[in-house]
């Protein structure tokens, strides 16, 4: 954040305000300050909430005395501190095992949060005013989490905000499902999983994702015979009308809102070509606020 910045209170009415503080924050400020501050902030007696909660609105401009009200009307839905049990319990989890290994140009490891480190939990949603409300979320303990580098840079993750922002997705999930991409295959082996899903089709381009799926993944899943890779470009493959037939189609072709809205945009235009599927997007939710 700019110093000596101050937010003014017509600030305050905008409703993408709250997203862009903390985007910002948790974009720009190195997780070893947030973690001090915090630190600091517990040895006046606050609690963990408390503390990252105040760090990051006086942090980003917000006087919390000036502010009281806005502060304490949406920082506690915007910042929560998170039980790690129920990720760990993730069935991904228990059963994909992440040890220390390269593949080709990739290192298949695990990587870690640190205790009070804040990340992106969840989904944007809009509060009972309108407001845009970002979940950010940070764990007492550290908290490991299975990853894949390429050159020393982070490629790709199952985070708890992975596993949050599929959970409905994968909830409907029925018959037969086609993935467009693939990932660390958390898609694919969760409702590959369900009792309910005959066949999962997954549309990826990259042969060393479909590699690292053939030669590590896929022997540690139980649902394998199901899930079928279909080698190709998923938005022109789904442009042309050339899906399989199916009852789900799951699009997840984005790093995040900000690349993902045109491929959102782009996908929207293809259901008419597939009219017995229902399409589900990953983080549409957020996609949609930036349309």
């Amino acid at each position: 954040m700019k110093e000596n910045f101050t937010l003014e209170e017509e600030d305050l009415k905008d409703e993408f305000i709250l997203v862009s503080l903390f985007g910002d924050y948790l974009n720009l400020t190195p997780a070893e300050e947030v973690i001090g501050g915090v630190k600091r902030l517990m040895k006046f007696g606050l609690t963990d909430e408390e503390a990252m909660r105040i760090l990051i609105a006086e942090s980003t401009g917000l006087n919390t005395e000036i502010h009281r009200d806005f502060f304490m009307r949406y920082f506690p839905l915007c910042v929560k501190k998170l039980d790690p049990t129920p990720f760990l319990d993730d069935e991904y989890y228990k059963n994909v095992k992440f040890k220390r290994e390269r593949m080709g140009k990739a290192m298949i490891c695990r990587e870690k949060y640190a205790a009070y480190e804040p990340f992106v939990f969840d989904d944007i949603y809009r509060s009972f005013d309108g407001m845009l409300i970002p979940k950010t979320g940070f764990y007492s303990e550290e908290f490991s989490y299975p990853a894949i580098k390429e050159n020393g840079r982070i490629w790709m993750t199952v985070t708890p905000n992975e596993i949050n922002t599929m959970r409905a997705p994968i909830e409907k999930a029925e018959g037969v499902v086609v993935a467009l991409g693939l990932g660390l295959g958390y898609y694919a082996y969760m409702t590959g999983i369900k009792k309910d899903v005959k066949k999962v089709y997954v549309v990826e381009k990259s042969d060393e994702i479909i590699s690292l799926y053939e030669n590590f993944l896929k022997p540690q899943f139980s649902c394998a015979d199901k899930i079928e890779i279909i080698k190709g470009d998923a938005y022109e493959i789904c442009e042309r009308g050339l899906l399989p037939k199916a009852d789900v189609v799951f699009c997840d072709l984005w790093h995040d809102v900000s690349d993902g809205v045109d491929g959102y945009k782009r996908l929207k235009k293809c259901e008419g070509l597939y009219p017995s599927a229902k399409f589900y997007y990953w983080i549409e939710k957020s996609l949609r606020f930036y349309l």
